[in-house]
């Protein structure tokens, strides 16, 4: 293979290899995702996933009385892994959401009296997990079994903004050389959560796609001196989470007993950087027992590998006491071929999907009582279509910068909640290589983390050189160093030189 020099600060020269063929991810910069997934501020409470869940009602004059008894017919519905308040950041936990919001939606629908007289016009934005889920979910048949509101006739529409669908899950083909090419992700990677995630057992059963274990509890870490054993990390996360919850006064059980949406007295406004600059001083003084089994490396090593590395922020803008929600764990897989499958396959079959349609305006006050979706098409033509419900999948970052205006405004408690949340900036690069350069990581089944020098500077990495025969390996970046690889203006093939150095440096990396 073709190698490239390269001299790093430290002033050595060391020969990185140059990968043969690469894709790269930006979502940051993409106007339709702004970044990666959702997390919660300090300013979140237990309930702020939920209340984005609180489906929103007509202002038009003819809908009942309009007080605030709900009386109101629901017209809109905010969906997507940000409402989810158990699965947040999954692709299973967008999808679900997606279902939730239609189930509802035709469960609202038969209430209304126009129903067996006319079909429902239902518009769904977005056709990520969510949308698609929600779709699929509004055209199931009562030939199946599954549909309870069969006697609803419905129509539905899905607008996506990209001329491909999917959303935040982006396959890609990857060619090598002049005739191999594999599908590869540059979006989400995994099925998570094992069994409990329905979408994995549609892949499994349904469409009997081969799947790929990937153990995360074992990774191999480099640079090799700054492994953890993992009894370890797991004490050092305990310990975190405890005092967590110790410096929020109270459990964060007490408000998720509650049922009051507006339930916000647990609202701590404490970072997890709080948490950690007290744990760090109690380590200078020698004034907590508990903690001097640990040093300070080490606990900063843990918080880059469990925490960081699904954020794509720093500590600092993350809740201590609800920020801890679950992921990646026990039972996660991935795809040979790509998670598209599952939506070409399945979750998009027989859909109606309008692609480049970028919706700017939501008018739920309409003067004929419907709700009024205004989009613009690739020819900058702006369209309106009116519909008797809208299914709103679209990221909350998305909706955060105000692309979409609501007409009149989302209620205040949305407004409050979405402001609550943020997303990370995570970046994905895949690299293929003449010769695989890289130990193999056999007890994680190829899941590796490499870290850089800054703090919060780390990735993970898949290797698929065993399942695709060629040298192939993806990483996922988050930290500060996202930035600089990630620099603006930079071509793909900078990002994938920068991104292979960093690996590379961190593989070849001894103990100083």
């Amino acid at each position: 293979g073709s190698f490239s020099k390269m001299t790093d600060s430290g002033g050595s020269c060391h020969t990185i290899p140059t990968p043969s063929s690469f894709l790269c991810s930006n979502w940051y910069h993409d106007p339709f995702s702004k970044g990666g997934w959702s997390l919660l501020t300090a300013q979140a409470t237990a309930q702020t996933r939920r209340v984005l869940q609180q489906p929103i009602v007509s202002d038009h004059p003819n809908d009942g009385n309009g007080d605030e008894s709900g009386s109101g017919r629901c017209v809109l519905w905010l969906a997507g892994e940000h409402t989810n308040p158990t699965q947040a950041a999954m692709v299973h936990g967008a999808y679900q959401e997606g279902v939730r919001a239609a189930k509802e939606c035709l469960q609202h629908w038969k209430k209304e009296t126009k129903i067996n007289e006319e079909a429902v016009d239902i518009v769904v934005i977005g056709a990520g997990a969510a949308g698609l889920g929600c779709a699929h979910q509004l055209l199931l048949q009562e030939s199946n079994g599954e549909d309870k509101h069969s006697d609803i006739k419905r129509k539905v529409v899905v607008l996506e903004a990209r001329d491909r669908i999917g959303g935040r899950v982006w396959t890609e083909p990857l060619t090598i050389g002049d005739s191999q090419t594999f599908q590869v992700e540059l979006g989400a990677n995994w099925l998570q959560q094992g069994d409990a995630n329905p979408l994995a057992s549609i892949a499994k059963e349904k469409l009997q796609l081969r799947l790929i274990d990937t153990h995360f509890l074992q990774p191999s870490e480099y640079p090799l001196h700054r492994h953890v054993p993992p009894d370890r990390v797991d004490a050092i996360m305990k310990q975190f989470v405890k005092r967590s919850n110790q410096r929020a006064g109270r459990y964060a059980a007490a408000a998720a007993d509650s049922d009051d949406l507006n339930f916000s007295t647990t609202r701590a406004h404490s970072t997890m950087q709080d948490v950690l600059d007290d744990w760090l001083q109690d380590l200078k003084e020698g004034s907590s027992s508990s903690s001097s089994d640990f040093t300070m490396e080490e606990i900063r090593h843990v918080l880059e590998g469990e925490i960081l590395v699904d954020a794509g922020v720093p500590l600092s803008k993350l809740s201590s006491q609800f920020g801890m929600e679950p992921g990646v764990g026990e039972g996660d897989r991935w795809i040979v071929g790509g998670y598209k499958q599952l939506f070409d396959q399945h979750l998009a079959r027989g859909v109606d999907i309008r692609h480049n349609c970028i919706v700017t305006r939501i008018d739920t006050s309409h003067p004929t009582g419907r709700v009024c979706i205004t989009y613009r098409t690739f020819t900058e033509n702006e369209v309106e279509v009116l519909a008797d419900a809208v299914i709103c999948t679209i990221p909350s970052a998305v909706l955060q910068q105000g692309s979409i205006e609501f007409v009149p405004p989302l209620p205040q408690s949305h407004q409050t909640a979405l402001g609550a949340l943020i997303t990370g900036r995570v970046e994905k690069v895949v690299l293929a290589f003449d010769e695989r350069w890289w130990p193999p990581a056999t007890a994680s089944n190829g899941y590796i983390r490499a870290y850089g020098t800054i703090f919060g500077d780390v990735s993970e990495w898949l290797d698929c050189t065993d399942v695709f025969g060629v040298p192939v390996i993806t990483g996922i970046f988050s930290g500060p160093w996202v930035e600089d690889i990630w620099k603006e203006g930079s071509s793909s093939e900078e990002v994938a030189l920068k991104a292979t150095a960093a690996l590379y440096r961190a593989i070849h990396e001894t103990s100083s």
